[in-house]
Formats: C-alpha cells, sequence, structure tokens
C-alpha cells in the first residue's frame, strides 16, 4: 500500500515546524547564557575561586613573603582557637552586632509604620526615596562623610550637640574616645542601613489587609496594640529573612579599614580586622593563618543565621 502524498507532506511540515522550535529553542538559551555569561564569569572568579582558595591556604602556612608554603592540616585552626585576639575579636563583634540589630530593626521598622499611614501616593513615594538614599552611596564615601562628622573640633555632631543645642559640655573624642569607639561605628552603620530596612518593612507592610486594622479599630483597640497584637505577629516571617540577611553585622571590618588614617583602636579590633591585620600587615602577612581564621569567622556567622532561623520557626 503506497503512502498518501498528502500525509507525507504533512509529515515533513510536521518535522520541519518541530526542528524550526528545537533551534528557535538554542537560540534563546544561547541568547540568555550570552547575558549572563559575563556576570557568570565574575561569579567563578570573584566568589567560587576565591573562597576554594582561602579554604586551601588555611591548611596550609603560606605566607606572601616566603616562597614555598607546606601544607599543616588543621594547625592554623587549632592555634586560631587559643589565639586571644580572636576570642577577643569574636567577642567585640557580637557586641557590635547587638548595637546594630538593635538600632537597625527599631529606627526602620518605626519609620516603615509612619511611611505605612502616609495616605498620599506622590508623599509616600518621595518619603521611601530619600530614606533608601544612604543605602546606593558608595562605603568610601559614606565613611568619608561620617568621619569628617565625628571631628571633635569641628564636626557637624560636635557643633550640633555643643555649639547649638548646649546638650554636652565637652567635645566627645568619638573615634578615638574610651567606649566611644564601637558606638559611634554602630550609628554610621544604623544610617546606612536605614533605607535598605524601611523599605523592605514597607513592602512587607503592604501585603497586610488593611481590613484587619479596621476591625481592630472598630473593636476599641490602640495603635500600640493593633501593633503588637497584629503587625508584629504579621511580620514574623520578614523579621526572620531580615535577621539572616542582617548577619554580615557580626562581620564587620570596613569601617574599621576606613575610618583612621592608619589602624583602627585595638579596643574595636574584631575577628574580621584581626584576619585582615594579621594577612596583610603584619609580620611576614601569614595568609594562611587570617584564611583560618576568616573560616572559623564563616563557621560561627552560618550557625548564628541556621539558630536564629530555627528560633523563628519555633515560634510559629
Amino acid at each position: 500500500m503506497r503512502a498518501s502524498p498528502i500525509g507525507f507532506l504533512r509529515r515533513k511540515r510536521t518535522a520541519s515546524r518541530t526542528h524550526g522550535t528545537a533551534l528557535a529553542k538554542v537560540r534563546q538559551a544561547l541568547t540568555g547564557y550570552l547575558f549572563v555569561g559575563p556576570v557568570l564569569v565574575l561569579f567563578l572568579v570573584y566568589w567560587v575561586y576565591a573562597i576554594g582558595r582561602s579554604l586551601y591556604l588555611s591548611v596550609t602556612d603560606y605566607k606572601m613573603l616566603e616562597s614555598t608554603h607546606q601544607f599543616v592540616g588543621l594547625r592554623n585552626y587549632a592555634t586560631a582557637i587559643k589565639d586571644q585576639w580572636v576570642i577577643s575579636g569574636f567577642g567585640r563583634a557580637a557586641y557590635f552586632t547587638a548595637l546594630f540589630y538593635v538600632g537597625a530593626f527599631l529606627i526602620p521598622l518605626i519609620l516603615a509604620l509612619l511611611i505605612d499611614r502616609v495616605s498620599n501616593p506622590r508623599l509616600n513615594a518621595l518619603y521611601r526615596t530619600l530614606l533608601f538614599l544612604p543605602a546606593v552611596m558608595p562605603e568610601p564615601l559614606v565613611y568619608r562623610l561620617w568621619r569628617w562628622m565625628y571631628m571633635p573640633s569641628y564636626g557637624l555632631l560636635n557643633y550640633t550637640l555643643v555649639d547649638r543645642l548646649h546638650l554636652l559640655k565637652e567635645r566627645p573624642l568619638w573615634l578615638v574616645g574610651p567606649g566611644l569607639e564601637m558606638p559611634s561605628i554602630a550609628l554610621m552603620a544604623w544610617w546606612q542601613a536605614v533605607g535598605f530596612s524601611t523599605v523592605f518593612f514597607v513592602a512587607a507592610l503592604d501585603q497586610i489587609q488593611p481590613e484587619l486594622y479596621e476591625a481592630a479599630r472598630i473593636d476599641g483597640a490602640r495603635e500600640l496594640q493593633i501593633i503588637w497584637r497584629i503587625t508584629l505577629p504579621l511580620l514574623r516571617n520578614t523579621l526572620a529573612v531580615w535577621t539572616v540577611l542582617r548577619i554580615g553585622a557580626f562581620g564587620v571590618v570596613s569601617p574599621m579599614m576606613s575610618m583612621w588614617d592608619t589602624e583602627a583602636p585595638q579596643s574595636i579590633w574584631t575577628w574580621a580586622y584581626y584576619a585582615w591585620f594579621m594577612g596583610f600587615r603584619s609580620g611576614k602577612m601569614p595568609l594562611g593563618y587570617a584564611s583560618a581564621i576568616g573560616w572559623l569567622g564563616a563557621i560561627v556567622m552560618v550557625t548564628l543565621a541556621l539558630g536564629a532561623r530555627r528560633l523563628f520557626r519555633r515560634s510559629e
């Protein structure tokens, strides 16, 4: 029985369409990879390779000023665990993290609650934009700005508190005064983080149904009761994500490297700053030991993030 010419033509057209669809999918995939390629290369070089390299260095006695190095296993980690500078650095990092979380949570949350009650859409958008400006400013510019603000003689902060408002009689030494260095860094970090956190909380507040607030007000609930009984419980998942995203505060190092001309005061040396100092400023620059300190800090940060996530899950 001979095949029908019409059936043959139909099969040929179907095969042609299938082949054309396959080619279109391949072209689309190649186009996507072409756009993603540069970012993927940067990710592989500056993240994957760097992480793998630091992990390798952490188990060697590599020093920048020596041409050879040997495998030492976990010796660097054992030394770091007993190093008093590492232990005290973890304590200072925990102190800074506590300061940061208090201000970087309460201030943006209050601002988000206030912005959420602005009914004018243009004013609402304007407030969000103004608050987000610190988040898009380059970090070196932020550090220079706040360094000028902290100047004891002509800084804006002392000028406002001492000369204009007369709240203080003496000019505090914000960056070198005993006990003031870490709170000063935390205050700058609050200002820098207020935009991101506020917009983050505002976006979460937008998902809460207004009917819940209206029903609570009809029942006679006050604003603080509404916030405590309705808003905060409904923001639990958002707060959990925010807490995990901000765990990087435990590894603070950039302000200590930029706010002082030479070295930061030893009273605020965190473990991350100590690792940087050991790897690039001390003796023969033992990058192997510095990498081990960095990995210990990373393990602690991951543990804290997992603990915070588990804590929020239990509270549900």
